[in-house]
């Protein structure tokens, strides 16, 4: 399955893929993105909480949760990662910090997020079994970097 809300089911991203598309975005439901925002693709954007995402699917676990969602990964892990009953195996996703590219990641997205709010965050899945795997720094932006995490008391 793969979920944004800001492509079109026909952007050859995603039309004719072997995966299941699906036009809305986890995270909260009261998640707003920025005019001016690169990915904003006009009109209203779905989003759906991890939980109700699990419903609709008809998931009980997940092997593997790979997200690049500019900035609103800080929110999926305060909002639902971090305090979630179900936690998904391993993890892939890209960490945006302060200073990313604001024409890729809305600013208050990530503002106060720096290298003490990562150490936070990585203590606080390090507390949930999860221990980093591979990490590899956005030759493009330096504030970015892309992380795969794997849940011991899963594997």
């Amino acid at each position: 399955h793969a979920f944004d809300c800001t492509i079109m089911p026909n952007s050859p991203a995603v039309a004719n893929q072997p995966f299941t598309f699906h036009e809305w975005c986890i995270g909260p439901s009261d998640s707003k993105i920025d005019a001016g925002n690169a990915y904003l693709k006009g009109g209203a954007l779905k989003f759906k909480t991890f939980a109700e995402t699990m419903e609709t699917l008809g998931h009980s676990s997940v092997d593997l949760l790979k997200f690049d969602i500019e900035g609103f990964e800080w929110d999926l892990f305060e909002s639902t990662l971090l305090v979630a009953n179900i936690l998904p195996a391993q993890l892939s996703f890209e960490l945006h910090t302060e200073g990313a590219n604001p024409g890729a990641v809305q600013p208050r997205k990530v503002n106060g997020k720096s290298f003490e709010a990562v150490n936070r965050l990585f203590l606080q899945l390090f507390d949930l079994g999860y221990r980093v795997v591979s990490k590899e720094l956005n030759p493009g932006d330096q504030f970015c970097c892309e992380f795969v995490l794997v849940n011991v008391g899963r594997v």
